[in-house]
């Protein structure tokens, strides 16, 4: 992203949530065409922890694809539920139905 593109974005944010604004189910993805903020909601409670998109690898393929923050944390409470001794399924179909709806190529390298 450029220098541009950030400074219209923050100053895009500011406007419409002012400084405060946090909310972990909404994620604020960039701008749109016509320069409004693009955000989406995430498909459960996860913690976000990646400023930067992430290359991931599939566990069991070795393809990978770069992803960014919010995708990466969604992907890793999937893979994360998977190994759990009582994994909740309704969150991993959830998180896979986000991924097919949000992030469709990764979807197919990741977790198809």
């Amino acid at each position: 992203m450029t220098e541009e593109f950030n400074k219209k974005l923050k100053e895009k944010l500011d406007d419409k949530f002012g400084k405060e604004y946090v909310d972990n189910k909404i994620v604020i993805v960039g701008l749109d065409d016509d320069e409004e903020i693009k955000e989406r909601t995430l498909p459960f409670k996860c913690d976000i922890l990646d400023k930067e998109p992430q290359e991931v690898k599939n566990i069991f393929g070795g393809a990978s694809c770069t992803i960014p923050p919010d995708a990466v944390a969604v992907y890793d409470t999937i893979m994360g539920m998977q190994v759990m001794p009582n994994p909740d399924w309704e969150i991993v179909r959830k998180g896979i139905d986000w991924f097919i709806e949000h992030e469709p190529e990764a979807y197919m390298v990741l977790l198809d």
